[in-house]
């Protein structure tokens, strides 16, 4: 386990009990403000309200020699709806092309077709609201999937990285909007917080993507978290990792937190033979915050909790093998900020076998906790695991439901699956389930992560994402 500045410290009888949901309608957005989404919300969702349009912001990953980068696009609505792809490369080249979404399908839109290069990075914009979008990135050395920011921002955070000498770390800075993007990085270590002066007062032309090695700013670091600040510019970024370790393999291409919060909920945790889990507990903030984590059995057999403090601009990483009172099995995680203290990113790196050899998989936690989720990508069915996460202390149901023509239909034998208060229920999707989208329904709140195992190529990855949180309607 790192602890930066202070270590982790284990306290006893903290029993965390909250149920934190997000049901605020959103504002309405003066017409004149560019590309800015009336959601205020960190965790990417779909708001099933009326909307006069909407724009998604994927930071994207490479498009060139063997790699590529695709955008699922799914529309939950009952009628079509009109969506324009636009694409930069690292090059400046950009590229864009309309696509018609039928009611309650998706599309795949492959980012090497339009503007292939080192790094292409996409808007998407939606005559409507109902639509969600995530990317799928096939490195060398593996396949990541996220959804893509349903807003940009002037603030983003990375708990997570590492710039050893067999791992690779690059930062996605996305300006999608006409204007000059200036920004401001600072890259925190286990020694120090560092400035590199050529990423103070950074200039983004607009419509444009530049990546940056952070390992070349910050060399043979085992954990760096990274802050993005804009100076009064707006923007979108994301990271590009691979690493061949002993402590991860694997590869992550994925969207950073615009906001750090104060409760974070992580649902597909495990402990055991062969699995390394630690969650990485970032404070980007200028005062010290004391950190409670519940670690929350399948079963809901009670909490195993635990606390950290996080001072100022310096992150914790608590090694779950190394906590005694976990026990071994499948878990989730609630991790909560003590009262109105200063609020943090949370960031799982979970390592389990797959196919006799490591892979690992780096997971944002989630901000809120809703009853209805949606699963829009291909590779989920069949085969797939969905983990369902109980966010309160009493028993509940959660149907699984198959989205096609009709609409959302129940998947037999999968029409009332319990959940255990304050535990998780794993569902290994059947081969009855066609290549379809999926719902999540909840009784009451809750929190929905799915894996899969993908294949690029002679490769085999997992990958783990969070579902899309259904907000409105």
């Amino acid at each position: 386990m790192i602890a930066r500045r202070l270590p982790f410290v284990v306290v006893g009888a903290v029993l965390v009990s909250l149920l934190f949901a997000d049901s605020a309608a959103p504002e309405p957005l003066p017409p004149s403000t560019y590309g800015e989404d009336p959601l205020a919300q960190s965790t990417p969702a779909v708001y099933e309200g009326d909307l006069l349009s909407t724009s998604w912001f994927c930071p994207g990953g490479p498009t060139a020699d063997g790699r590529s980068t695709s955008l699922t696009i799914f529309n939950s609505t009952n009628d079509p709806r009109e969506v324009t792809v636009s694409a930069v490369n690292d090059a400046g080249n950009r590229s864009s092309t309309p696509v018609t979404l039928p009611p309650r399908n998706r599309a795949v839109v492959n980012l090497g077709d339009l503007a292939p290069g080192a790094q292409t990075s996409a808007t998407v914009a939606v005559y409507g609201g109902g639509v969600a979008v995530e990317q799928t990135v096939v490195g060398r050395t593996g396949v990541s999937t996220s959804p893509c920011a349903d807003r940009a921002s002037s603030t983003w955070y990375l708990a997570d990285g590492t710039t050893t000498a067999d791992a690779s770390l690059t930062l996605v800075l996305y300006n999608p909007f006409p204007d000059d993007a200036v920004v401001d990085v600072s890259l925190t270590t286990v020694e120090r917080t560092l400035q590199p002066p050529s990423l103070q007062g950074a200039v983004i032309p607009g419509q444009s993507v530049r990546i940056v090695d952070l390992g070349q700013q910050a060399q043979r670091e085992e954990v760096v978290s990274t802050a993005v600040k804009g100076r009064g510019s707006r923007l979108v970024v994301g990271r590009i990792q691979s690493a061949d370790n002993p402590t991860r393999h694997g590869f992550t291409a994925g969207l950073a937190a615009s906001q750090a919060q104060q409760t974070w909920w992580l649902p597909d945790g495990d402990k055991g033979d062969g699995i390394s889990e630690r969650l990485v507990v970032f404070n980007p903030g200028d005062l010290e915050a004391s950190v409670e984590l519940s670690f929350l059995p399948a079963a809901g057999d009670g909490p195993a909790p635990s606390n950290v403090v996080v001072p100022p601009s310096s992150f914790s990483v608590v090694d779950v093998n190394a906590l005694a009172e976990v026990p071994a099995g499948p878990h989730s995680v609630l991790v909560n900020v003590v009262g109105d203290q200063t609020p943090v990113v949370v960031e799982r790196v979970l390592t389990r076998p797959l196919d006799d050899a490591p892979a690992t998989t780096v997971l944002l936690g989630s901000q809120i906790t809703v009853p209805s989720w949606y699963v829009i990508e291909p590779s989920i069915t069949p085969g797939g695991v969905l983990v369902v996460m109980n966010s309160a202390g009493i028993p509940t149901t959660a149907a699984i439901k198959a989205i096609g023509p009709a609409g959302a239909v129940a998947v037999p034998g999968l029409e009332e699956v319990p959940v255990p208060a304050g535990g998780s229920v794993t569902v290994t999707l059947p081969d009855n389930v066609g290549p379809v989208p999926l719902m999540v329904e909840g009784g009451q709140s809750v929190v929905v992560e799915w894996r899969a195992r993908v294949t690029a190529g002679d490769r085999a990855s997992r990958v783990n994402a969070l579902a899309f949180p259904i907000l409105g309607g």
